[in-house]
């Protein structure tokens, strides 16, 4: 997502996990533990065998090469705190809408990046909440815990004019939300972007399965 939030982040993990950009192929890419497939015209789910877990982008939806997407700005240490997993876009979605890169991306907040007692649940739960935070948004719907599976989750939502990362502020109000999970000790985030609240809905049924259990739909709210 270009030129996105950043100040907020960086406290809850001193970096920014919401300023991510599209970049052009002579930079270098961030490093990814699984290679997303190249740009297709249909969503494809996102396996991780080693987490026992699936994520499936809402239907029809563009997935994007991770080797295109990167913490925008990012050091090597930044890129490596904030692994982006999988990019996910509609394909009405126009990269020109105030500045902003509208879809879902997937992403893995590394422990080593954090102090060595805050717990996964804890750091979770403090960049959840920090998304509600960050200037020019305002809550629509507070952070809140739930489970799926047994793993625990995190999400809120929020809407405005967020602050983009060279200080100035977007021209056009947007709807983000944040929902985040607890995978065997992994930090899972997926961070949406929308242009109205039926382009959220459609993000937030998106669904995530674990190995052995039914698919679940990702955030259970109704944001009418």
């Amino acid at each position: 997502m270009s030129k996105f939030f950043s100040a907020t982040l960086v406290a809850a993990l001193s970096l920014s996990s919401f300023a991510v950009s599209r970049y052009s192929a002579g930079q270098s890419p961030a490093p990814a533990p699984v290679a997303a497939p190249a740009t297709s015209d249909l969503s494809q789910p996102y396996a991780r065998p080693d987490l026992n877990m699936t994520y499936n982008p809402p239907a029809g939806w563009k997935t994007q090469d991770t080797t295109l997407v990167k913490a925008e700005g990012a050091d090597a240490k930044t890129a490596n705190c904030m692994k982006v997993l999988l990019s996910s876009t509609p394909e009405s979605a126009s990269q020109g809408l105030g500045g902003l890169s509208i879809g879902i991306t997937v992403i893995d907040a590394a422990r080593s990046c954090v102090a060595a007692d805050m717990t996964p649940e804890a750091q979770l739960q403090s960049m959840v909440e920090a998304t509600g935070k960050m200037p020019g948004l305002k809550p629509v719907k507070n952070a809140s815990a739930y489970f799926i599976d047994g793993r625990t989750f995190w999400a809120m939502v929020a809407k405005g004019k967020p602050q983009l990362t060279d200080g100035t502020s977007s021209g056009t109000e947007i709807y983000v939300a944040m929902v985040g999970a607890v995978v065997k000790d992994h930090v899972v985030l997926w961070e949406m972007a929308a242009a109205d609240l039926a382009m959220l809905q459609q993000m937030l049924n998106s669904t995530v399965q674990f190995t052995g259990k039914q698919p679940h739909i990702l955030y259970k709210v109704n944001l009418k």
